[in-house]
């Protein structure tokens, strides 16, 4: 009996590749988890001038105290040559109820909002802040595509059905699209060429 090398070597590929297709487990690759460090940061608005700087004196807060208190000199020398009417134009200002609302700090790391109210005037102010350090993670979402063009090959066996009909292999080439668009050649031993069309869809993800 005479071996044909060709059949036999055909033969040893389809079952190569139907153990590798079918039977060997591949890994399943899970997605690593990244995690982002955001490093603590530090600003600062610097005093901000709301009025004309203030000359401050202090003065017993009532006669004969010797508690001092900070009080704005030229307010205090206009009260002390003002007549009854303008002191109580001053003292109306300065027990005055004022509500402000502006933003503080605005840049590229943070915003900051503020809302103040006060009996009187404020003079200026001044905001320091500290962004803390943090860490923010997340899983990549693994996505496959299949590429634009495959191309594949492949061998076939044919079992005979009826007596006295011998085994047949075939030899296959295919191209197949990234849509999942196929198209197969094929040439047996019989002498056969074979052109098929096949289209590939996911059944599990």
């Amino acid at each position: 009996m005479k071996i044909d090398s060709t059949k036999i070597l055909l033969f040893a590929l389809v079952l190569m590749m139907a153990y590798n297709n079918f039977f060997k487990k591949e890994p399943t690759v899970e997605p690593v988890p990244v995690t982002l460090t955001l490093p603590e940061s530090f600003g600062s608005t610097g005093l901000q001038a709301l009025e004309p700087k203030v000359v401050i004196v202090q003065v017993p807060i009532e006669r004969g105290s010797n508690q001092n208190i900070d009080i704005d000199k030229i307010w205090k020398e206009q009260y002390d040559k003002a007549s009854q009417q303008i002191k109580d134009s001053l003292y109306n200002e300065a027990i005055r109820i004022r509500t402000y609302n502006d933003t503080l700090v605005n840049n590229e790391e943070i915003v900051i909002k503020g809302n103040a109210t006060t009996r009187g005037s404020i003079l200026d102010f001044k905001v320091d802040y500290k962004i803390k350090e943090g860490a923010i993670t997340y899983i990549p979402k693994v996505e496959t595509r299949l590429p634009r063009l495959t191309m594949g090959l492949g061998a076939g066996v044919s079992a005979p059905t009826t007596p006295n009909t011998n085994f047949s292999l075939r030899a296959e080439l295919s191209l197949m699209n990234q849509k999942g668009h196929e198209i197969n050649f094929g040439y047996s031993t019989e002498q056969r060429v074979s052109v098929g069309y096949t289209y590939n869809f996911k059944i599990i993800k």
